[in-house]
C-alpha cells in the first residue's frame, strides 16, 4: 500500500471509531434522561406541538436533562456551517431546519452534540470530534440520528426517490430527496440521511462497497 492510502484507512478509522463512540453516547444520555424523568416514552412527553401557543413546552426541559447527562462543557449555539456529503455545498446554520446538523454543545471529550425537535420529531446531531476541528461535513464527522415510534435513538437513514433533478441555471443540479446521502448529489442537505450507512459501513451507492473505504473526496 502507498503512503496516502494508509493514511487515508488510518483517517476513515478514527472516523468510524468517532461515530460509534458519539452513538454510544448520545444512546446512554437519552436512556438516563428518560429514567430521570421516569416517564415511558420522551417522544410522546417532550415532543408534543401545543397547537394554540405555537411551541413545544416542554422542549427546553428535556434539552437541559439531555445536555446534563451528556456532562456538556461548553454552550456554541449552532454557529457552525458544515459541508456536504459530496463537498460541494455548504450550509447556513441561521437558516437550515432539519437539513443540517445542529450542533448546540460541546463535550468533555471535544466532541459536538445538539437536539433540534420539529414536526413531532426528536433530531439528535453529532460531530464526532467537535465543530473547532475538521473536515465539519455531514456524513464525514457529522451525523443525524432520530427518535424512533419505539423511543429508540436510531441512525437517520436516506429515503425516498429523487423526485426532481434538473439544472438551475447554475451549472449545479437541484434534486428532492428525503434524508439524501449520494456521492451524486449536490443539495445542501445531503449527508442527512449518511448515519445508517455509516453505521452499517455499507455505501450508499453501491452496497457492494463499504462506506468508510469509499468516502467522496
Amino acid at each position: 500500500m502507498t503512503l496516502p492510502s494508509v493514511v487515508n484507512k488510518y483517517r476513515a478509522k478514527v472516523l468510524e471509531t468517532g461515530l460509534k463512540k458519539s452513538y454510544a453516547n448520545i444512546q446512554n444520555a437519552y436512556i438516563m434522561t428518560k429514567a430521570a424523568f421516569g416517564v415511558s416514552n420522551i417522544k410522546t412527553e417532550f415532543a408534543t406541538y401545543d397547537v394554540e401557543n405555537k411551541v413545544y413546552p416542554r422542549a427546553k426541559e428535556f434539552k437541559e436533562a439531555f445536555y446534563k447527562e451528556l456532562k456538556s462543557i461548553e454552550t456554541v449555539d449552532g454557529k457552525f456551517s458544515y459541508k456536504n456529503f459530496n463537498n460541494t455545498t455548504q450550509t447556513n446554520p441561521s437558516t437550515c431546519a432539519t437539513g443540517c446538523p445542529h450542533i448546540t454543545r460541546i463535550l468533555p471529550d471535544g466532541s459536538g452534540v445538539g437536539v433540534f425537535i420539529n414536526s413531532g420529531n426528536i433530531y439528535l446531531s453529532v460531530d464526532t470530534n467537535g465543530p473547532y476541528k475538521g473536515p465539519n461535513r455531514m456524513g464525514v464527522d457529522a451525523f443525524v440520528f432520530y427518535v424512533d415510534m419505539q423511543d429508540r435513538v436510531m441512525p437517520l437513514l436516506q429515503n425516498g426517490q429523487v423526485i426532481t433533478c434538473t439544472p438551475d441555471g447554475e451549472g449545479s443540479d437541484s434534486c428532492t430527496m428525503s434524508y439524501p446521502c449520494s456521492i451524486t448529489l449536490t443539495q445542501s442537505a445531503n449527508g442527512m440521511g449518511c448515519a445508517w450507512y455509516a453505521i452499517n459501513n455499507i455505501s450508499p451507492d453501491d452496497e457492494t462497497k463499504t462506506y468508510w473505504d469509499n468516502l467522496p473526496k
